[in-house]
């Protein structure tokens, strides 16, 4: 079993498998340090119908007996935001770093799963993209309203979410058994 599951596990795990990814993929790392929060399953979910889509999925519709979320952030480094600055498209290199991101995601979310199914946690996962509605094109499940409602930043006049790392990177979640508290990243409404 190792170590009882804490933030700190959760963070340390995140990065040394963020850190691995230049290696397995041979190119210079498009990511700075992430961020992850832990939230407690209570009331706030009851908002992301309002918040984000009026068909979005509530945490314990993942998993019925889910009672913590957590989200992470995987900021891109600020090489590739400055590429892509300017002009009428995204820049070949976001592109890349888009696809390879979700594929990340996948794989840490799997592998944190797998630690705390390692403790007797179940987990529930969803993919880093695609998980919309094909009829009204929104999505049944956000990364970004949920790391709103876990405290990993506030929404800007843009409706991007703000970090305490910036807007530029992908999100990913999941929800589980265990019971992991509220450890946000910003607790006021400025961003």
């Amino acid at each position: 079993m190792g170590k009882e599951i804490t933030i700190e596990v959760l963070q340390d795990v995140t990065e040394r498998f963020i850190e691995a990814e230049p290696g397995r993929l041979g190119i210079e790392g498009l990511w700075r340090q992430p961020l992850v929060v832990t939230a407690l399953i209570d009331q706030r979910f009851d908002q992301l119908p309002h918040i984000a889509y009026h068909k979005h999925l509530h945490p314990r519709d993942l998993l019925p007996t889910a009672r913590s979320v957590v989200v992470f952030f995987i900021p891109f480094n600020k090489e590739l935001v400055k590429e892509n600055r300017g002009g009428n498209r995204p820049c070949r290199n976001w592109g890349l770093a888009y696809v390879q991101t979700n594929d990340l995601i996948a794989r840490l979310t799997s592998a944190l799963g797998d630690l705390l199914g390692e403790h007797g946690f179940k987990s529930g996962l969803t993919p880093a993209t695609h998980n919309f509605d094909e009829v009204a094109l929104m999505a049944r499940w956000s990364h970004k309203h949920l790391g709103y409602l876990a405290g990993l930043g506030r929404f800007g006049v843009h409706h991007m979410l703000i970090t305490p790392a910036g807007c530029t990177g992908r999100f990913g979640s999941l929800v589980t058994e265990a019971e992991l508290g509220n450890h946000p990243l910003i607790e006021t409404e400025e961003a």
